[in-house]
């Protein structure tokens, strides 16, 4: 399997460029190459490379256990080898987490981000 090649900060940036404020980065570990993130202040999700094979995995955090979940709307998000693949596990995932929600939670949500970018310019 080909390397992946990707720093967590380039991933972190690469995540902010597909969801951009319905993102919030909670930590960045370049020491073990991981990044913790939550996405509409609902779903919990984890970023890391596998030193194995260099390829990257981006996946959901169910509760406090250990369970997690890589595969969204038929799609993998584990074993990314590259920024196009990642790049589409991220806008499956945005898809995924906006079907999950309820309509008027994404609303509410959605006009908060707006007032929030309107009082910062």
């Amino acid at each position: 399997m080909k390397s992946v090649n990707l720093s967590v900060n380039e991933f972190v940036r690469l995540t902010w460029s597909v969801f951009d404020s319905r993102v919030a980065v909670l930590s960045v570990s370049p020491s073990i190459q991981q990044v913790v993130f939550l996405l509409y202040d609902a779903f919990a999700f984890t970023a890391s490379v596998d030193e194995s094979d260099g390829s990257f995995s981006v996946v959901m955090v169910l509760g406090e256990s250990e369970l997690q979940l890589g595969s969204f709307l038929g799609h993998s998000t584990t074993q990314l080898v590259g920024e196009a693949q990642i790049l589409e596990a991220l806008r499956t995932i945005d898809v995924y987490c906006r079907l999950r929600l309820p309509d008027a939670y994404l609303v509410a949500f959605d006009e908060a981000i707006l007032r929030t970018k309107a009082r910062q310019r």
